[in-house]
């Protein structure tokens, strides 16, 4: 049980600043201006009808995560680590599996309209957003790099991190 609960501490240390830095993404960048800079940066229309989906799934699958709680409060059953333990597979029969069925239609509907919206289309887009290097971007290129930098030297020279 010690090892379980040191293992997901790790993979959440791991994993925090993913989350962080995806959650202030998303919420600081319109979908519009996203897909107008992953465009501009060229990236394959695959990838980026796949970001494009991610980017307005999202705040669907928040929605539909509440919905699924309030319906499994109404049968007794409560999302909480003492009834994931206790009852694992009643949580995955009320939660996960509408969450991953409903996830899937989601997905299945944006990747549709974003190619009805013609984001696959062989012409050059256009965008009401202005897209270019400013100061600021090239100040955090620069600390990102410095950051990187830093992690290799450090693993070259055998710090664990």
């Amino acid at each position: 049980l010690l090892n379980l609960i040191l293992f997901i501490l790790a993979i959440g240390r791991k994993f925090l600043p993913c989350i962080i830095v995806g959650k202030w993404i998303l919420n600081s960048t319109s979908v519009s201006s996203a897909v107008a800079t992953l465009q501009k940066l060229k990236l394959s229309k695959d990838s980026l009808i796949m970001i494009s989906v991610i980017f307005r799934c999202l705040p669907t699958i928040k929605d539909e995560w509440s919905h699924i709680n309030m319906a499994m409060k109404t049968r007794g059953i409560n999302f909480n680590l003492i009834n994931l333990i206790r009852k694992p597979t009643l949580i995955m029969e009320y939660f996960f599996v509408p969450l991953f069925v409903s996830v899937i239609e989601i997905g299945d509907e944006l990747s549709q309209s974003a190619i009805i919206r013609g984001l696959d289309a062989p012409v050059q887009k256009t965008s009401r957003y202005l897209i270019k290097i400013r100061k600021n971007d090239i100040g955090v290129l620069i600390l990102m790099i410095l950051i990187l930098s830093i992690v290799i030297f450090m693993k070259v020279s055998g710090w664990d991190l």
